[in-house]
């Protein structure tokens, strides 16, 4: 009784992080700075690797983080969207997936094979979904979730939902020419 009860617990709780799937994201979401997100421990695919997101280029460079997991979806659905744009962005913004699974050998294998296609960096969380409270608040917990962080302006875009959605995908595409624009014109330098 009490396994099916906790498996039950876990389920809702899973179904619940999906639920931002749904969001509409053309209001943006406050983010925090990125000095608050330099503390973060994040571990390299497939290798397991610490990384630190300075040394990603967090504060020199543009970058968007993706805040996913391999049980939601909504996340999966949407990879092939992710590809393009990093295909269209990629040379300009840093492109950081974030699987909000836990820290160990079988959840990278499983965030490789999922990822195959994309071909941005991806990593895992030691302990499960933090960082998306790191970056929006512990208020929020849906999934997938996107932060956009420019270069030394420390200036931040954030918002939850699929990409499959039209105005999730418009949103955050704007926000991208935006960076873009700030890169080549050596503003964001």
């Amino acid at each position: 009784m009490r396994k099916t009860l906790c498996w039950i617990h876990i389920c809702v709780l899973l179904t619940a992080l999906c639920v931002g799937s749904r969001v509409n994201a053309t209001e943006p979401h406050p983010v925090s700075a990125a000095k608050t997100l330099m503390s973060a421990e994040i571990f390299g695919v497939p290798d397991g690797a610490p990384v630190s997101l300075a040394r990603l280029g967090l504060g020199r460079q543009p970058i968007l983080f993706i805040l996913w997991a391999t049980w939601c979806k909504p996340c999966i659905q949407e990879m092939p969207l992710l590809a393009e744009l990093h295909r269209r962005y990629g040379k300009a913004i840093r492109f950081v997936g974030i699987a909000q699974d836990l820290n160990s050998a079988a959840n990278r294998r499983v965030v490789k094979e999922v990822t195959v296609q994309l071909t941005y960096r991806q990593f895992v969380e030691k302990d499960g979904p933090t960082m998306i409270g790191r970056i929006f608040g512990p208020q929020q917990t849906a999934l997938p979730a996107f932060a956009l962080y420019g270069a030394k302006s420390g200036g931040a875009h954030g918002q939850v939902g699929s990409l499959e959605d039209a105005d999730n995908l418009s949103t955050l595409t704007n926000e991208l020419l935006k960076q873009t624009s700030l890169v080549s014109n050596g503003a964001s330098r």
